[in-house]
């Protein structure tokens, strides 16, 4: 008797592997690497020539990347941990966005930033953490079968 108990828990856990196979994609993140990596650079050689204001501009751009992304998850998948990751990524880019925009204002209004003046480079840092939200974003798209009708 346990050793038919233990097949059926055995099955059920070889079940769960196979549908959970079954929704990823064979995947490669290497054009997202070289998307996010040409973004970096790009703007950071921006942001030297001419300031924040066109920092702040290029990392809007990913913004709005970001949350592309994040609408076609919502729209187009309905698992837990992939929504949960997009809602995460977008959540820390906005937040991150918010303090490039305002510490940057206030760096060259007056010299120092307003928000955690106390955290070294936290201006410089921040269109990193918003890269890396579409870097993770556009990987959940890739990865993730849709299978919500649209």
């Amino acid at each position: 008797m346990e050793e038919s108990s233990q097949d059926g828990t055995n099955d059920d856990s070889h079940l769960e592997k196979e549908e959970q196979k079954e929704i990823r994609r064979p995947f490669n993140p290497m054009k997202t690497y070289f998307f996010v990596a040409a973004g970096i650079i790009g703007s950071y050689a921006l942001f030297y020539l001419f300031g924040y204001t066109v920092l702040t501009v290029a990392t809007l751009f990913f913004l709005m990347v970001v949350f592309q992304e994040t609408r076609y998850v919502y729209n187009h998948l309905s698992y837990r941990f992939a929504r949960g990751a997009a809602y995460f990524n977008a959540f820390h880019a906005l937040a991150y966005f918010i303090i490039l925009s305002v510490n940057g204002y206030w760096i060259v209004t007056y010299g120092v930033p307003l928000i955690l003046p106390q955290i070294q480079g936290l201006t410089l840092m921040a269109p990193l953490i918003v890269f890396m939200s579409a870097f993770g974003s556009r990987n959940i798209r890739l990865m993730y079968i849709p299978d919500k009708k649209v």
